[in-house]
C-alpha cells in the first residue's frame, strides 16, 4: 500500500513539474544564482573561522578589517542572489499555476451537466482555490528552497570533510537519527493532509449551498439546523486539522533537539582539540555554524516536506479533474450543420441512473416554423426532453434528428450556436446589461442590441436606469426584478437568432401582468422559427401547433389544445384544475 502511495505521489510529482517545463532558460538561471549563493554561504564560516584564527588572534587589525569588508561583500553577494533566484522562482511558478488553472477550468468548462449534477459545487470551487493554493504554496517559493535546503547539506557536508576529519565527522553524527525521525512523523503527515483536503472540500460544498440557500433557510427558520450541519463539516476540519498540523508542527522541535545537542557536541570536540592544539579557535566557530547549516536545511526540508504532502492531496484533486473524461463529446464524423428546424424524436428513452428511467420511448415530429408545447406534471420527463435537444445528455435509447442528421453527427457547438434557450430562472452575469444581451454574440453592435432589446420589450426599462445599457448588474441580476431579468434573457435569445427556440416555463415565475409582457415578447420571439415550450400555465400554450400531455416519462396524449380539450382526457383534466372548469367556447 505504501508503495502504490509513493509510486502516484511520484506520479503527481511529476505532472506538477511538466508545467515547468517552457521555462527551462530560466530555471537553468535560477540554477545558477542558487549554486552561486550556495557557494557563497559556504564561504561566510570559512573566511569568519580566518579572521579569528590569523588576524584578530594574532593582532593583524588591518588584515582583518580587509577581510570583514570582504566578508560583508559575501554576505552582499549571497542576499543578491537569493533575492534574483525568489525573483525569477516566483514568475515561473505563477505563469506554470496559471497554466494548471486555465487547464482545470478548461476541463470543467467542457464537462457535462451530469458532471456538474453529481457534485457539490463548493467542492469545485475549493479545487479551483484552496487545492490550487496548496500547490502554489509548495511551487512558488518551497520548491526553490527544496533545491537550495538540498544543495546547502551536500554541499556542507562534502566541504568541512575536506577541512578537518573529526570535526566534520561530529557534525554529521545526528544526521542519521535526523532523518528518521522525519521519515517517521512524515508518513502520518502525508495521510493527514490528504484527508484534510478532502474534509476541506466537503466544507466548502456544505458553506456554498447554505449561501445560496439563505433565503430559504431564513424563511423556514432553520438557521439553527443550517449551523448544526455547518458545525458538524466544520469540527470534521479542524479534527483532521488538528491531526495534520500535530505531525507538521512536532518536527520542527525534535529536530532542534538534535541541532541543539549537535553543536553542544561540536563545541565540546571542538574545544578539546583546541585546548591540544590540534585546530584553532576561529575552525571551531566555523564549525559551529556549519553545524547549523546541517541543521537548519533539513529542519527546513520536513516544513517543505509537510508543505508538499499538502501540495500533492491538493494536486491529486486536481488532476482529478482534469483527466475526468467527458461524457458528452463530438463523435469522429461530427460536423457544422446548418439547422432548417426539424426536429424528429424517434422512440428516446433516458435514465439519469440505472434504477430509474425518466423518458420511455418518446416519438414525435417538429416541423420548421411549427410550436411544440409539453405539458404534464412535475418531474415528468419536460425538462429532461430540452436537456436531450441541447445535447446536454445523451439519450440512453432511441436517436434523436435535427432535420435529417442524427444529434450525435452534429458537433456540439454548432448545435448549440443555433439553440436558443431562455428558463424559467434566468441567469445575469456580474457586468453590463450590454454585455448580458451580446452573451451569446459577443461581436454585436450596440444597435444590434438595442433592436433585439426593443423586440424583447425590455429596452423602456433599460433607458429608466441610471446608465441605460452600462448599468452593471449584480451577480445573478438580482437588482432587477424577476420580469425584468426574464425581458433580458430573451433579449439574448433575439440577438442570437437560433433557428429553434426552446422556452422552459418562461412565465411560471412572474405576476399575471408581467406574464402578459413576456408572453408578449415570446410571441414576437417564436415569429417564423420552430419553438419547443415547456409551460405550466396552459394559457400560453392555445396555439400551439401540438400539445404532447406527458406523464411518467410517456406521452398520454398529443392534439391541438381544442383537440385535447375535445377528448376529455388527461390534459382536459390538467386544463380545467387551472381555469376551474372547461369552457364551451374552447
Amino acid at each position: 500500500m505504501a508503495t502504490k502511495n509513493n509510486s502516484r505521489q511520484l506520479h503527481l510529482g511529476k505532472r506538477l513539474l511538466a508545467y515547468f517545463k517552457p521555462f527551462w532558460p530560466k530555471l537553468i538561471l535560477v540554477g545558477l544564482f542558487l549554486l552561486l549563493g550556495i557557494g557563497l554561504n559556504l564561504l561566510e564560516p570559512y573566511f569568519l573561522g580566518k579572521i579569528i584564527d590569523e588576524k584578530l588572534l594574532v593582532g593583524d587589525w588591518e588584515g582583518a578589517r580587509k577581510m570583514i569588508f570582504l566578508l560583508l561583500g559575501i554576505y552582499g553577494g549571497a542576499w543578491l542572489t537569493r533575492f534574483l533566484q525568489a525573483r525569477l522562482m516566483a514568475n515561473i511558478s505563477q505563469k506554470a499555476l496559471f497554466f494548471l488553472r486555465q487547464d482545470l477550468f478548461a476541463r470543467l468548462q467542457g464537462l457535462s451537466i451530469r458532471f456538474f449534477d453529481q457534485r457539490a459545487h463548493g467542492d469545485l470551487m475549493s479545487r479551483l482555490t484552496n487545492d490550487i493554493e496548496a500547490i502554489n504554496r509548495a511551487l512558488g517559493q518551497n520548491l526553490l528552497q527544496l533545491a537550495s535546503n538540498f544543495l546547502s547539506l551536500v554541499g556542507v557536508l562534502v566541504f568541512i570533510f575536506f577541512l578537518n576529519l573529526p570535526l566534520a565527522l561530529t557534525v554529521a553524527v545526528s544526521f542519521p537519527f535526523v532523518v528518521g525521525v522525519t521519515v517517521l512523523v512524515t508518513k502520518r503527515t502525508r495521510k493527514g493532509f490528504q484527508a484534510l483536503q478532502k474534509e476541506i472540500g466537503s466544507l466548502n460544498g456544505v458553506l456554498e449551498e447554505q449561501i445560496g440557500g439563505v433565503r430559504t433557510v431564513q424563511a423556514f427558520s432553520q438557521q439553527e439546523k443550517s449551523l448544526v450541519l455547518f458545525s458538524q463539516k466544520n469540527e470534521a476540519v479542524c479534527r483532521q486539522g488538528i491531526y495534520a498540523s500535530t505531525f507538521a508542527f512536532l518536527l520542527p522541535p525534535l529536530i532542534n533537539i538534535f541541532a541543539n545537542a549537535n553543536i553542544g557536541l561540536v563545541a565540546g570536540v571542538g574545544g578539546f582539540l583546541a585546548l591540544q592544539g590540534k585546530v584553532g579557535i576561529g575552525l571551531v566557530v566555523a564549525f559551529i555554524n556549519y553545524s547549523r547549516q546541517v541543521s537548519q536545511p533539513v529542519r527546513e526540508l520536513a516544513d517543505i516536506y509537510n508543505s508538499f504532502q499538502e501540495a500533492l492531496a491538493g494536486a491529486g484533486r486536481v488532476f482529478e479533474i482534469i483527466d475526468y473524461q467527458p461524457e458528452i463529446k463530438d463523435a469522429s464524423n461530427a460536423q457544422d450543420v446548418k439547422l432548417q428546424g426539424r426536429v424528429v424524436f424517434d422512440k428516446v428513452s433516458f435514465s439519469y441512473d440505472e434504477e430509474k428511467t425518466v423518458l420511455k420511448e418518446i416519438s414525435f415530429t417538429v416541423e420548421p416554423g411549427q410550436t411544440l408545447a409539453l405539458v404534464g406534471p412535475t418531474g415528468a420527463g419536460k425538462t429532461t426532453i430540452a436537456n436531450l435537444l441541447f445535447r446536454f445528455y445523451d439519450s440512453t435509447k432511441g436517436k434523436i434528428f435535427f432535420d435529417d442528421q442524427e444529434i450525435r453527427e452534429i458537433k456540439i457547438t454548432s448545435l448549440r450556436r443555433q439553440l436558443g434557450l431562455v428558463l424559467q430562472d434566468p441567469f445575469l452575469f456580474s457586468a453590463t446589461i450590454l454585455e448580458n444581451i451580446r452573451y451569446g454574440r459577443p461581436e454585436a453592435s450596440q444597435e444590434e442590441v438595442i433592436a433585439a432589446a426593443k423586440i424583447a420589450g425590455a429596452h423602456q426599462f433599460i433607458k429608466r436606469l441610471p446608465q441605460g445599457y452600462e448599468t452593471k448588474l449584480s451577480w445573478g441580476g438580482t437588482d432587477l426584478s424577476q420580469g425584468q431579468r426574464q425581458l433580458l434573457t430573451i433579449a439574448r435569445a433575439v440577438l442570437v437568432d437560433p433557428v429553434i427556440l426552446l422556452l422552459d416555463e418562461a412565465t411560471s415565475s412572474v405576476d399575471t401582468r408581467t406574464e402578459i409582457e413576456i408572453q408578449k415578447a415570446l410571441d414576437r420571439l417564436r415569429q417564423n422559427r420552430t419553438s419547443i415550450v415547456i409551460a405550466h400555465r396552459l394559457s400560453t400554450i392555445r396555439n400551439a401547433d401540438q400539445i404532447l400531455f406527458i406523464k411518467n416519462g410517456r406521452i398520454k396524449e398529443r392534439g391541438t389544445h381544442r383537440e385535447l380539450l375535445a377528448k376529455k382526457g388527461f390534459y382536459a383534466r390538467f386544463y380545467q384544475a387551472q381555469f376551474g372548469g372547461l369552457k364551451s367556447r374552447e
